[in-house]
Order: structure tokens, then sequence, then C-alpha cells
């Protein structure tokens, strides 16, 4: 009985590597679990009722759901000739309908050779309204008819934009805030799994740790917000160079990291940022393993991205700054209750 509940446990802790319907080993590990982009997973994931509460999320939690249509937004802008930083991609989202003579059309974001389309995306994005709007649709029971009738993919667009987010975002209260980055939008960004983040603890008992800073465009925080910090150098994603070797660069003062942010537009029907300019940063947590010695110089570059956690996300809507040395910060106490 002992070896059954183990072997539970185990599988429970591990579930976010592994699609949950096929057991396939996902391409991201994440701190919720999920499914692989398989069509046959992403109906079946629906179809058990695995899939996310996109009425009760609107409802509960308005401002998170603005983040993140927001974060992903800028995703589908963000696509370059080198690089395309807008993964996860909603590749799986399919949608058939019968035509005026009878014929069926399939509506996808993908290209006529069936390459990943941002445009068709942010066009969809295009459409979407605010998330007070949404929510008045829920109280007359019309979300799924009136997205429906807008465009044949919002809905399900909306649906995957939640459930494929797999990090934990809560909006800070003023008492839990650092009050000197100079933002009101700031969030606890928990993205490590269950296993990630106890051998985190372990290492930062013998070691010990330090908070530094991690400023990036606005279109890339969809992705870090599902897979966390990844080491970009050598590969199309790197964009500032890699002077000081191959790793995540962190900066150790947040005026260092505000440079880094590249402002651009919002969703413009976000409630929370109107159309502004903003800029996003996180505040992470490094292990000040022996492999780090000497670092900052002048800053810190980390090859192993298990020796990093975010642990907040700052969203600023001017051009602002602020000289926060993350040595000597100690953010308040976060409320789980």
């Amino acid at each position: 009985m002992l070896a059954v509940i183990e072997e539970t446990i185990q599988i429970i802790k591990s579930s976010p590597q592994y699609c949950i319907i096929c057991e396939q080993t996902l391409p991201f590990e994440g701190l919720k679990p999920t499914v692989c982009d398989s069509p046959l997973c992403v109906f079946s994931h629906e179809e058990y009722g695995l899939g996310v509460d996109l009425e009760s999320a609107i409802k509960k939690y308005p401002e998170i759901v603005d983040m993140a249509i927001t974060m992903t937004y800028a995703a589908s802008n963000a696509f370059s000739s080198r690089f395309n930083p807008f993964n996860p991609f909603p590749i799986s989202i399919e949608v058939k309908l019968k035509g005026p003579n009878g014929t069926v059309i399939t509506h996808n974001f993908l290209t006529p050779t069936g390459e990943r389309d941002n445009q068709k995306v942010r066009a969809v994005m295009d459409k979407i309204p605010s998330v007070e709007v949404l929510s008045q649709w829920i109280d007359i029971g019309k979300l799924k008819d009136n997205c429906d009738n807008v465009d044949p993919l919002l809905y399900s667009l909306l649906r995957w934009i939640l459930a494929s987010n797999r990090s934990h975002l809560k909006k800070l209260a003023k008492h839990e805030q650092i009050t000197e980055m100079k933002t009101e939008h700031q969030y606890c960004l928990m993205s490590s799994p269950p296993a990630r983040e106890k051998t985190f603890q372990e290492l930062k008992k013998q070691y010990g740790s330090v908070y530094a800073f991690h400023g990036s465009a606005l279109g890339n925080w969809h992705s870090i917000m599902r897979q966390g910090l990844k080491n970009m150098s050598g590969t199309d994603g790197q964009v500032n160079g890699a002077a000081y070797g191959s790793g995540v660069y962190l900066a150790p003062e947040s005026g260092t990291s505000f440079s880094y942010m590249h402002y651009l537009p919002a969703w413009k029907n976000s409630a929370l940022f109107r159309a502004a300019n903003i800029g996003c940063m996180a505040v992470c947590e490094i292990i000040k393993h022996p492999s780090l010695k000497g670092q900052p110089n002048p800053y810190y570059v980390i090859p192993d991205e298990n020796l990093i956690a975010t642990r907040y996300f700052l969203v600023f809507t001017s051009q602002t700054s602020a000289a926060v040395n993350g040595a000597t910060l100690t953010p308040p106490k976060l409320d789980w209750a």
C-alpha cells in the first residue's frame, strides 16, 4: 500500500513534464499539468472536463485574464524575419464550419502550407472585447455564442491563452509590493514545477541566494510566463549578444534592466494599461552557487537555468527608472491565504 502511495505522489510531482493524455514528454515544463499540441489530446482534454474554466477565471480574476491577453497579444506582434518569440503557439486550435454551399471551411492559425501565422492570431485578438464586456456576456449566459459571432476562433483562443499559461500569477496588494520599484502593477510570478522548486530550496539552504533583475522586450513575456527564463545564447532568440559568456543575463541593479525592456503598445482593450506603452521586468532569485564565483561582473550570467527562479513580475506604464540593489533587497512577505 505504501509503495502505491509513493508511486502516486511521484506521478503527481512529475506530471508537469508530460502530456496528461498521451504521456509524451512535453517540450517545456511548467508549474501546472497540461497536454501536448496534438489535436486529439487537446480535444480529449476539453471533453474530459480538464480544461480551464474560462467563465470562472474572467469573473474571479479579471486583472490576470487582462494581463494574459496583453502578453499573448504582444507575442503575436513580435515576429521578425530572424526569430518568432510566440512560443507556445495555438497550433492545435481548429474550427470547421459549413459554408453557404455546404462545403466545410477550416479556421485555424496556420498558413496554407501549415506554418504558424502570427498575423492570423493578431487579427482575432484585435476583435477581443474588454474583459468587462466578456464578463457582461457571462452574466447573460452568452459568452461562447457572442464570441463565436465575432469570430469562430475567438472563444477557443481565449481558453488556450489561459490554459497554456502554466505559471502562477498573483496580484500583489499594496503592502506586498516592492515600493522602491515605482509601479502599482506588481505580481508574484512562480513558474518552477514542485520538484524543481524543491531542488532550488535545497541549494538555497546550502549556498544562499540573492535577488537580480531581468528586463526583456514585451513580446517575450508570453513565453517566459509559460517556460521560465531560458538560456538563448547562441540561438536565433539571442538579441543582445553574449559578450560575457553563454547564459541567462541578469543585472544586480534594477536600473540596468530598464534599458532592455523595450516599451511597446499594450493590447488596445486592456483595462489595466489602456493602450499605454508598457515594459516588463522580472525580479529573480539566484543561487549563489560556486560555479558563479566572481559574479556579477558586471552581470550575472547563469548557464544553468535551475539556479534561477522568477519571483516577481513588474509592469511599467511610463518611461521610469528605479535604482534598487538586488543584494540588499528584502521584499515584503506575501499573503497566501
